[in-house]
């Protein structure tokens, strides 16, 4: 122990004779009354201070338990030593998770795992005289958080082909982690392991699946807690089909309408079930969209529409429905009247009429005039009339591609009237000279080619005569 003398030096040690020295009582510290006495002076008295340090002493015997993954902070309590104390661990160490800093402070959070740890605690001063210090033995016990638990107590059913979400509520320490731990989710659901959460889209087959879900937290050693659930996973609503009845379509026109369906899981598939489709008209198996173009025979046409889902199991309906098919306009010959034609003159005249698809044209009543035809398929009527002169009727007959066919008729004529007659217009011929050649060609009006040529009265001079193709007199007189 050290003393000072208001700054005259240390008391330790001094012997100067007839001095009394009054020390304060072992193991205090301040200022203390010093009485001095000479033999050679008079006694006085003075008032000093005699600074007394005591060595350090931690006052903390015990600290806190600890919550394993909870904040900690505790001080070790030190009285007495000199100048700045310097805190460290001198045996053992602190729970994991925890430092001890060099003012004394114990903080940190504790990650496990959960027991008392036993340590002692150095704590040394800056005595001038020299460091002092003192120990003390000490423990923290870390203990466990509370266990979770699981608050879910049940769960919404599911309509198969619904998407689902739902979350498994639970308490506990910190990251919580979820398994299936017995049995199993309906099928397309699944568990989010770090979150709880149940999603996706259940599949099916309906029914009640049973399963058991574990929770386990962060602590050390882990802590864990298991819930039964159920998902009740339902049937969709049954497909219907809405569809009462589908309108008649003309044959040759294009036709589209669509089975309309209520309910049931998509997607959805369309079949016959009964009976067949008009011909030329078909439905998709995806759509039930019934298209085409119908080819007949026209009448009504009875079938039953199936429709299927796709839940697990499958639901399905169906519906007997019909489509009349009924014949398009009957075919119509506009043309009334065909003009005349002259013997021997060109003819071209088409027979008019209107009807459903490709229309044929044929004579079916009497005969065209000698020298014309009839085109079956434009129903135009061509050629060189060849006489004889006069009025032929007949009968023009349409006929439509329906199913069945068909067909209009009209009564029509032509007249074949005969070319004007030939004239000749040469009246009178130049002279022959005998021995000298001639040619003259007789000039005419009229008439058709070929023409005939001849001497009908009297005869030419002798060496000249008369082409009967030519109409030309030639020779030599």
């Amino acid at each position: 122990m050290t003393w000072t003398f208001n700054g005259l030096g240390s008391l330790t040690g001094q012997s100067a004779t007839g001095v009394t020295y009054v020390a304060p009582a072992t193991g205090t510290g301040g200022a203390t009354m010093v009485t001095a006495t000479t033999v050679s002076v008079p006694s006085a008295t003075a008032v000093l201070t005699i600074n007394v340090t005591a060595p350090p002493s931690i006052t903390t015997t015990s600290l806190p338990a600890a919550t394993e993954g909870t904040a900690y902070s505790q001080s070790v309590k030190v009285t007495g030593g000199a100048g700045t104390l310097t805190y460290a661990l001198s045996v053992g160490t602190l729970p994991a998770g925890l430092t001890l800093n060099s003012s004394g402070n114990i903080t940190g959070t504790p990650t496990g795992p959960n027991t008392t740890s036993n340590f002692t605690v150095k704590v040394t001063d800056a005595s001038t005289a020299g460091p002092q210090s003192t120990t003390q033995a000490l423990s923290i016990a870390v203990n466990l958080p509370p266990a979770p638990a699981i608050t879910t107590t049940s769960l919404p059913a599911v309509v198969e082909g619904a998407t689902y979400s739902q979350t498994i509520a639970a308490t506990g320490f910190a990251p919580l982690s979820y398994t299936v731990s017995a049995g199993t989710l309906p099928v397309g659901l699944s568990l989010n392991s770090s979150t709880g959460a149940i999603t996706g889209t259940p599949a099916g087959p309906n029914g009640t699946a049973n399963f058991t879900i574990k929770v386990s937290d962060a602590s050390n050693p882990v802590q864990s807690a298991t819930q039964a659930l159920s998902i009740a996973v339902n049937l969709p609503p049954a497909p219907a089909i809405t569809t009462a009845s589908l309108p008649a379509v003309v044959e040759g026109a294009a036709y589209n309408q669509t089975i309309t369906v209520t309910g049931g899981l998509a997607p959805l598939t369309f079949s016959l079930s009964a009976g067949s489709l008009p011909a030329g008209l078909s439905m998709n198996g995806s759509t039930g969209a019934i298209t085409g173009t119908p080819t007949g025979p026209n009448g009504t046409t009875n079938f039953t529409i199936k429709v299927t889902d796709k839940s697990n199991p499958v639901q399905s309906a169906t519906k007997a429905l019909s489509i009349a098919v009924n014949l398009p306009p009957a075919p119509t010959i506009t043309t009334t009247t065909l003009p005349s034609v002259v013997e021997f003159a060109s003819y071209s005249q088409t027979i008019a009429a209107t009807g459903f698809g490709t229309l044929t044209y044929s004579v079916s009543v009497g005969s065209l005039p000698a020298g014309l035809s009839l085109n079956s398929s434009t129903g135009a009527i061509t050629g060189t009339p060849t006489g004889p002169n006069a009025t032929t009727n007949f009968t023009v007959k349409v006929t439509d591609s329906s199913n069945p066919v068909q067909s209009a008729t009209q009564a029509l004529s032509i007249a074949v009237t005969l070319p004007p007659a030939p004239a000749i217009t040469t009246t009178t011929l130049p002279n022959a000279t005998i021995g000298a050649a001639y040619s003259q060609t007789i000039g005419f009006t009229g008439g058709h080619a070929p023409f005939a040529w001849s001497v009908s009265v009297g005869t030419l001079p002798t060496g000249l005569s008369l082409n009967s193709t030519m109409g030309a007199i030639t020779g030599n007189p």
